[in-house]
């Protein structure tokens, strides 16, 4: 894999980087068997980890010497080749998800964390809809985002994506009043809760960036509700015409 992203000199460093970085890790979860990452974790991190790939895989990912492949429900073993284009989109982002989250558990204590940000592009590449909010709870469960140690910057065109975010930031601000913390937890987990002075949203609008969170914290809703006008509009105008049809 690596060797075919060395051939193109037209490809960014870093896309060779993160190529190269998966690919050791891959060797890596080869060699431990497919351990290396639940060394440190704790069981509710493994439990959580095993729920999404169960969701969204379609079972257990192993690594093996000889082989890799997705260990379904019914005992299938199906490779890596076979799984979908939106699940092979998704098993590098979420393999490096698993390896900074053990890199996260390692540093846990360290008086003097690396800072670090953290670039996902369209995370919504293939997935359908309920797949992109599992992913993105998947990123704020694993991960913890700080000011002083790790910011992520997250591009998407979908609105799915900017809903979720928007249901975890209402979360945030509910939570800062103090009252009924457990009640919102039930609802959106504790990892999840964003505090509206720890987000930012743009957009690139005729050329010019133009921040889209409103006065309440969110991402405004007359934005998000853009997406879809043009396909309300034409909805309704078919609508019309078909009125004067009957």
């Amino acid at each position: 894999m690596v060797a075919g992203f060395d051939n193109f000199s037209n490809l960014d460093p870093i896309t060779i980087r993160f190529a190269k970085l998966f690919s050791n890790l891959r060797e890596h979860n080869a060699s431990f068997g497919g351990n290396m990452f639940n060394r440190r974790m704790g069981d509710e991190f493994r439990a959580r980890n095993m729920d999404f790939t169960d969701r969204l895989f379609g079972g257990e990912i192993v690594y093996e010497p000889e082989a890799e492949y997705v260990k379904t429900r019914d005992g299938r073993k199906v490779p890596f080749s076979s799984l979908s284009s939106g699940q092979q989109e998704l098993l590098p982002m979420w393999t490096l998800i698993r390896y900074f989250a053990e890199i996260e558990e390692i540093r846990k204590g360290n008086k003097s964390p690396q800072r670090e940000i953290l670039y996902i592009e369209e995370p919504e590449a293939h997935l359908f809809p309920t797949a992109q909010s599992a992913f993105l709870g998947y990123i704020f469960d694993s991960l913890r985002f700080t000011e002083n140690t790790r910011s992520l910057i997250l591009t998407t065109h979908s609105p799915y994506i900017m809903g979720r975010l928007n249901v975890f930031l209402k979360a945030g601000s509910l939570s800062r009043r103090k009252k009924r913390n457990t009640d919102i937890n039930e609802v959106v987990p504790r990892d999840r809760w964003i505090l509206p002075n720890q987000f930012s949203a743009y957009a690139i609008q005729d050329g010019f960036v133009t921040d889209i969170v409103g006065d309440d914290g969110i991402i405004d809703s007359s934005y998000l509700d853009s997406i879809s006008d043009d396909i309300v509009s034409d909805f309704d105008k078919l609508l019309d015409i078909e009125m004067k049809i009957s």
